[in-house]
């Protein structure tokens, strides 16, 4: 039997707790929120979200979960940063 993690994604339409499987990393059978799940195992899950295979369980809308990482360079114990971007 495999393994994976479950991500507990809610519908922005409907907010239907919808769980999605990921067989990113360790899959040690846990369950995440958006909130606390690692980012790239919800990169993972946007992978089936842009060949629409997300769907709503209750209102069957096409969902992705988009991720965004961000890179920021600065000096250890100075509060100034160098400026943002996109990766």
């Amino acid at each position: 039997m495999g393994m994976f993690d479950t991500v507990v994604v809610e519908c922005p339409l409907c907010k239907y707790q919808n769980e999605f499987q990921s067989k990113y990393g360790d899959c040690t059978l846990e369950t995440y929120t958006i909130e606390n799940a690692p980012l790239l195992l919800i990169a993972d899950l946007n992978d089936d979200g842009k060949k629409d295979r997300l769907l709503c369980g209750q209102c069957f809308a096409k969902l992705e979960v988009i991720v965004q990482f961000m890179v920021t360079v600065k000096v250890k114990g100075d509060n100034t940063q160098n400026e943002l971007r996109e990766v």
